[in-house]
């Protein structure tokens, strides 16, 4: 399976290099140049965050309050597949009926065709060449950097992932890449692919047009403002379909200097890196994947046929649904764990359609079932935590040590999944032991 990230050692000759502060304030130009921004009356301009990397983020030129718009782009200056299907050379562009191509794909193409094919006379290409040279997202994990997050779902879930890109680019490069040799100039590589892929990925927001549809679209400059830890969007976006107008506005005030900056959502690490390619410290809301696998139902229980079916009916082997957390278990992962311990009476009434969180009053849901539930939920976690190759205080050791600084950032942001990871473990394992004497107090 390692077949598929043979290419990532050799991805940085390829991708241009690190983009300069010259490169964004061309692109700043740019950008307010097409919006009709005045120079005096810009509130945001462009720097990088982290020479190192390379990272650019978005700053206040002058005091923002609450409220206030932050920005303005009309739908000229949003790429999105309809406007590259029908204002762009893709215009010449015939897509295979037999092939479902999603817009993102479209979209994707696109930033293909403008930076390798056309990249001179685009208007886009002073935007593009703005744009980060490479990602920390799943296509761009080499060996070294998967092999850090051993024991973790994440894993295997980054192999599946790359594997599935090399099988879809190997289907466009024949049925779209090759076919439109005119426009595709040179041979399109699967590192390119990825770049592109992960640009739309990383930095599409999903707007509204007049008929209440969903579609993707990249907006400059909005796509530059960097995640802050936190539940609370700092931003409020979204776009006026009759006016053709992308707005967002601050939810909060900035100084003069200070980065601009929103949330992506409340999501745990493992869901950051996958999405965004990033991790932050202390994240409050990691999650803990939970394979399929462990959701037996021992086959001497006599009802075991009718609660694998009801298993299945529910919905509950999805494994990206089954998630354990520090303070919750998702929905799917609670109604397995009750089916799998329902008595004859609770199968019945269907009270494993109500499962209760832990400290929770029962619904109709026996002491005998929230007492195996209970112990299921330690024995997932103390299994699972098995499976790790490293234990979490020797992981906490190393994070804080000078040899993990000097580590490549894939693998630093891989370490502290796992750490997390482990972390959310180790507090089920304490919080439904707790459960456990809590619930054998109340029987007896």
């Amino acid at each position: 399976m390692h077949k598929y990230i043979f290419f990532l050692f050799a991805i940085s000759l390829v991708i241009n290099a690190r983009r300069s502060d010259d490169d964004l304030e061309a692109f700043s130009d740019w950008f307010f140049e097409r919006t009709h921004v005045a120079k005096k009356d810009q509130k945001l301009f462009l720097q990088l965050v982290d020479d190192n990397s390379g990272q650019a983020g978005v700053f206040a030129s002058e005091t923002i309050s609450q409220g206030e718009t932050l920005l303005t782009a009309g739908f000229d200056t949003l790429l999105t597949s309809a406007r590259i299907m029908e204002a762009t050379a893709f215009q010449q562009l015939t897509l295979p009926a037999d092939v479902a191509i999603s817009d993102d794909e479209v979209i994707a193409m696109y930033l293909v065709y403008v930076k390798y094919c056309s990249p001179d006379a685009n208007p886009w290409a002073t935007w593009i060449s703005a744009l980060p040279a490479s990602f920390d997202t799943p296509l761009f994990f080499a060996d070294a950097e998967l092999q850090r997050l051993s024991g973790s779902p994440l894993k295997e879930r980054f192999l599946q992932l790359q594997q599935a890109a090399h099988q879809r680019f190997e289907l466009l490069d024949q049925r779209v890449f090759r076919a439109h040799a005119a426009l595709f100039k040179d041979e399109v590589r699967f590192e390119l692919w990825a770049w592109a892929t992960s640009v739309v990925n990383t930095r599409k927001v999903v707007l509204l047009d007049s008929d209440k549809k969903q579609f993707s679209a990249l907006v400059p400059f909005f796509d530059f403002i960097n995640h802050i830890d936190g539940f609370d969007d700092k931003h409020s976006y979204g776009y006026n379909a009759e006016a053709k107008l992308f707005h967002a506005e601050a939810l909060t005030n900035y100084m003069v200097g200070e980065q601009v900056m929103r949330s992506y959502g409340a999501l745990s690490n493992g869901e950051l890196l996958e999405r965004y390619g990033l991790v932050v410290r202390d994240n409050k809301v990691n999650l803990v994947l939970v394979e399929p696998a462990y959701l037996g139902v021992d086959p001497q229980d006599p009802l075991s046929s009718e609660k694998m079916a009801l298993l299945n009916e529910h919905h509950t082997t999805k494994a990206d649904q089954l998630l354990l957390g520090r303070k919750t278990i998702s929905q799917q992962l609670l109604v397995a764990a009750h089916i799998i311990h329902a008595t004859p009476a609770e199968l019945a009434s269907q009270a494993f359609l109500r499962p209760r969180q832990h400290g929770e009053d029962g619904t109709g849901i026996s002491f005998l079932t929230q007492l195996h539930v209970a112990k299921w939920f330690q024995l997932v976690a103390q299994h699972k935590l098995a499976e790790y190759p490293t234990l979490l205080e020797d992981d906490k050791a190393f994070i804080r040590s000078a040899a993990f600084k000097r580590l490549p950032p894939r693998e630093q942001m891989a370490m502290r999944v796992v750490a997390g990871e482990k972390l959310v473990l180790q507090g089920v394992t304490e919080t439904y032991a707790r459960e456990e004497k809590r619930v054998l107090k109340e029987a007896w």
